[in-house]
C-alpha cells in the first residue's frame, strides 16, 4: 500500500489548522492517516462533530472522521 505523501499530509494539516482544529486534536488525526494509509489508499476523510466544530472538550470528546478508500471494498 502507498503512505501518504507528506505533501499531502502538510495539506490535511494545513487545513485542519484554518478550521480551527486545535492542535491537540490535528495531531492525531494527520497521524492516524498517514498510519491507516499503509493498509489502504486513503482517497478522502471527512471530519464531522465537535472536533471540526471547534467545540471539543480535551480528553472527553472523540473525534469523528469518515475515511473514503476504494480498498474497503475488497475482501
Amino acid at each position: 500500500m502507498k503512505r501518504l505523501e507528506e505533501e499531502k499530509l502538510k495539506h490535511v494539516r494545513d487545513t485542519l489548522r484554518k478550521s480551527g482544529v486545535k492542535e491537540v486534536h490535528a495531531k492525531p488525526i494527520v497521524e492516524y492517516l498517514a498510519g491507516l494509509s499503509d493498509f489502504v489508499e486513503v482517497k478522502g476523510a471527512l471530519l464531522y462533530g465537535s472536533v471540526a466544530r471547534g467545540k471539543a472538550v480535551y480528553r472527553k470528546s472523540d473525534v469523528d472522521l469518515i475515511i473514503v478508500s476504494d480498498d474497503f471494498n475488497k475482501p
